[in-house]
Order: C-alpha cells, then structure tokens, then sequence
C-alpha cells in the first residue's frame, strides 16, 4: 500500500511540474520570436536556413503540448524550408506558397497569444 501510495505521489508530482511548472517548448519558442522582435533581429530574405537548423525549429514546435502551437509551428517552418530550397530563378514557383505561409504566420501569431505571448511576425521588411 506504501508502495501505491509513493507511486501516486510522484505520479502527480511529474504531472504537475510537466504542465504547469515547466514552460512549453512551442511556448519557449513564442517568447525567443518576441524576444528577438524586441531586439529589432530580423530574418532577412538572405538568410539561409540549413538541414540542421530546420529540424531543430520544427522539432521545438512538434514537441508542444498544445495542438495550436504544434500545427502552425510545424508547418510554417516545413514552408519556410520549402522556400528555402527553391532556386533564384524559381519566383512562380514561390508564389504557390504565399497561400501556406500567410495562414501558418497569422495561426502562429494567434496560438502564440492564446498563450500569453504576442509576436507580430512580418512576411515583408
């Protein structure tokens, strides 16, 4: 009985700290885009975003415990990586993808404020 006792215990406990105590990785990822807003630090259209890079940003939003952070995190970053791989002479092609981006931008603008946090990403500089 001790044993289901103990076991319970730390059950909650791992519950508590996994939902409340400890921040949100797709959360974490609202606030570093804020932060970075308030900074005046801007992804330019030269920037370039490797493999590594984008795995990395997706995997942050896929991890998220809320499914409004976790879809438009996910899929703006696997648009931002289909644009990156287009080639210079690819401008047609690009704008296939101006309908995805503007609707995961805008979704992520607004699962980052039922959130607590407000970002005001720009398509444009």
């Amino acid at each position: 009985m001790a044993a289901l006792s103990l076991l319970l215990v730390a059950g909650t406990g791992w519950v508590l700290y996994d939902r409340v105590l400890r921040e949100d990785s797709g959360v974490a990822a609202c606030r570093a885009l804020a932060a970075e807003e308030r900074n005046g630090a801007n992804g330019g259209a030269d920037d370039t975003l490797t493999r590594d890079e984008y795995v990395s940003m997706r995997r942050v939003f896929a991890e998220s415990r809320y499914a409004d952070l976790r879809e438009h995190g996910t899929k703006l970053m696997d648009v931002l990586w289909q644009v990156t791989q287009l080639g210079s002479d690819d401008e047609m092609t690009a704008l296939t993808y101006l309908r995805p981006l503007t609707e995961h931008v805008s979704g992520l603008q607004s699962a980052c404020a039922d959130h607590g946090v407000i970002i005001d990403l720009k398509l444009t500089d």
